[in-house]
């Protein structure tokens, strides 16, 4: 899947899906690292933590209009984000990755365009 943001920027090229329970328990938890052009799209989340993980890591928050509400940059491994309130997805991505602002509407492409 890939991600754009308001005016057509790629955020991801490359986004995994968290929908179901486990997937979205373990996260990035245990990866060395995230690859440039790459993330995680959490389904039915407003608050993420950092434990057990080995990098920083960009973190987006939008509604279910994938409107942003949120944008956390460069949050270091074992730290706990404050929750965002209307938040349905949270989106991982490697550090100082994103050129997305509040207010952006994002779009979700599936690996076939």
């Amino acid at each position: 899947m890939k991600i754009t943001n308001t005016h057509g920027t790629v955020i991801a090229e490359r986004v995994e899906s968290a929908k179901d329970f486990l997937p979205r328990l373990i996260g990035l938890m245990g990866r060395k690292s995230l690859a440039k052009n790459s993330g995680l799209l959490i389904h039915g989340c407003c608050q993420v933590h950092t434990f057990f993980m080995r990098f920083p890591i960009d973190v987006i928050y939008a509604d279910r209009e994938l409107r942003v509400l949120r944008v956390d940059v460069n949050v270091p491994p074992w730290h706990i984000l404050p929750r965002c309130n209307g938040a349905f997805y949270v989106i991982e991505l490697p550090a100082c990755a994103g050129s997305v602002s509040i207010g952006d509407k994002l779009r979700l492409e599936d690996a076939c365009g």
